[in-house]
């Protein structure tokens, strides 16, 4: 599945104000501090904005969209999660195995450092070459074991 984040964000952009919160308890309703923005009755569940310091809800201020425009956010939210999910686990596998190809190469540079440092083959322009990709590997690495 494709995530299609124009979409979501539009929704996002129309839909009632955030966050979005749920009341599981309707005795509450009325003294809750919170506008509603669905209603399931035969669930006793509803979904609110927080209105803080507005017992029964600040309706007047607060910024609700079309109630289909929620109820579409809503459902392309839900659709959108599994993939969201793939998305940010495949991101962040993909991060880590960076950081160790990172790591090898900053071994390597390491390396190859100490073998000219031990020949006397580095001059001070070397070193000005060289010293902005080293600290933008242990930038990028902050954290991590020295090689």
């Amino acid at each position: 599945m494709t995530i299609d984040t124009k979409t979501l964000r539009d929704l996002l952009a129309r839909a009632t104000e955030r966050p979005w919160i749920v009341c599981k308890d309707p005795d509450d309703r009325g003294s809750r501090e919170v506008a509603t923005v669905g209603w399931f009755a035969e669930y006793a569940v509803q979904l609110a904005v927080a209105t803080p310091g507005v017992p029964g809800g600040d309706y007047q201020n607060t910024a609700f969209g079309d109630p289909s425009t929620d109820a579409e956010l809503t459902a392309e939210a839900v659709n959108s999660l599994p993939a969201l999910l793939d998305q940010i686990d495949s991101q962040a596998a993909e991060i880590e195995r960076l950081r160790e190809v990172l790591k090898l190469a900053y071994g390597a540079m390491n390396y190859l450092g100490d073998v000219l440092n031990g020949m006397d083959a580095v001059e001070p322009e070397d070193e000005a070459a060289t010293t902005p990709a080293f600290d933008a590997v242990r930038a990028a690495l902050q954290g991590e074991p020295k090689c």
